[in-house]
């Protein structure tokens, strides 16, 4: 899943 990192513009890819 992506998401944006407290709205800061950061986005980080996790493997669940």
């Amino acid at each position: 899943n992506r998401f944006d990192l407290w709205g800061k513009g950061t986005v980080v890819t996790i493997s669940s």
